[in-house]
């Protein structure tokens, strides 16, 4: 069984999305047509993500945003960057794993 939601329009950020589930998450948002903002420590990891959803669901629709999930400063100024890059957050998914 198939459910398809349709996100367009929607603005998502998914954190701990470099790899693995979180990475799934945002690839999955994106192919819903949500524009996702793709966190992780690791600006190379982050970059890889937003590549493969350029990929598949054409540019635009991923932007990388870093921050360190240790240092409250970071998270809160990757939130303030990411809902100012893509004018508002609809959607958060805390998928850190520590």
């Amino acid at each position: 069984m198939t459910i398809e939601i349709d996100h367009s329009g929607t603005r998502a950020l998914v954190t701990g999305a470099g790899a693995g589930i979180g990475a799934e998450i945002a690839r999955w948002l994106a192919r819903a047509g949500a524009t996702v903002a793709v966190h992780d420590v690791r600006a190379d990891k982050a970059a890889e993500v937003v590549a493969a959803i350029d990929a598949e669901c054409g540019a635009g629709h991923a932007i990388a945003v870093i921050a360190a999930a240790r240092d409250d400063a970071s998270l809160e100024a990757m939130v303030d960057e990411a809902a100012a890059r893509l004018r508002g957050l609809h959607v958060a998914v805390n998928n850190i794993g520590m």
